[in-house]
């Protein structure tokens, strides 16, 4: 298999092949986000509350398929093969709910293992708000719960080919998405994680406009400014933000991720962890035997 940095210098280039495309692909989808949050706040404006849930639910569900129609391109373009920013919405027509399916499911384990860590946590807040415990030993007590989310974040880990799973192997049902995606990360979670953790750096540089503007807009505010020109400049920082992680982070992080599921699960074959039949692969031809040299 292909090192972490041997991974990222093939997603580079293919991003290069296609950059248009994958930049388009981050936009779209971040588009759509910035959509579905803004429907949210309009129900809950003009109706209410309870407009507010079941449009936030329908837009997360569709949300889900869209991530997974984004994943199937990325694998594309690591792939050198040629993607398309439509089958964002082409790809809604296959699939749809097997698609959704094997998300919910994959969130609903991810919530099942958090559970002690939300408990927890929902305990010490009752007891913040209550009076009980004051702001230092609420931030001190939350910090001893971490360890609370090890399992759940190694079951992330686990889950996390699922994506990619349902968007390029279509034969493969909902659940069974996550028993190969278990079988393909075994002894890769590490690698996944450390992969993760490489980003830092780039995650921090996208945050660094947000974080700035927000800042300024704060001083702003305190010394007199105003509220509007202080939300002026912290609009301008999310949008410099966004635009870094658009044209940068998101493409070379959503190819690289696709290159690791890629390299993951050709490994997986090789090993014999799973087959390409359970992945609905086509059988690899084996080279024909040389048949006997006639004699002249």
């Amino acid at each position: 298999m292909k090192s972490r940095r041997e991974i990222k210098a093939l997603a580079k280039e293919a991003i290069r092949e296609q950059r248009g495309t994958a930049i388009l692909l981050a936009f779209m989808v971040a588009l759509l986000t910035v959509i579905s949050v803004g429907l949210d706040e309009l129900a809950n404006w003009a109706i209410g509350a309870w407009a507010y849930w079941i449009v936030y639910t329908i837009g997360l569900l569709f949300l889900y398929v869209f991530g997974v129609n984004m994943a199937g391109e990325y694998i594309k373009i690591f792939k050198r093969e040629l993607a398309d920013v439509g089958a964002l919405f082409t790809g809604l027509k296959v699939n749809f709910f097997r698609k959704l399916g094997g998300m919910l499911w994959m969130s609903l384990w991810l919530m099942i293992w958090a559970l002690p860590w939300v408990v927890v946590y929902s305990v010490l807040f009752a007891l913040f708000l209550e009076g009980i415990i004051g702001d230092g030993a609420f931030i001190g007590l939350n910090l001893l719960t971490l360890p609370l989310l090890i399992p759940s974040t190694i079951k992330g880990l686990s889950y996390y080919m699922m994506t990619y799973i349902l968007a390029s192997a279509f034969e493969v049902k909902a659940l069974e998405s996550m028993r190969l995606s278990k079988r393909i990360t075994k002894g890769h979670k590490g690698k996944l994680f450390v992969l993760g953790l490489s980003f830092i750096g780039w995650v921090l540089l996208a945050s660094l406009p947000a974080g700035i503007f927000a800042g300024i807009a704060e001083a702003s505010i305190i010394l007199g400014g105003g509220a509007i020109p202080g939300l002026v400049l912290q609009v301008i920082g999310y949008l410099l933000s966004g635009l870094i992680y658009i044209l940068f982070l998101g493409p070379y992080m959503s190819t690289t991720y696709a290159g690791y599921y890629v390299e993951l699960r050709d490994k997986a074959i090789e090993e014999y962890k799973i087959t390409r039949e359970e992945l609905g692969m086509e059988e690899e031809l084996a080279p024909e035997e040389p048949g006997p040299v006639e004699k002249a």
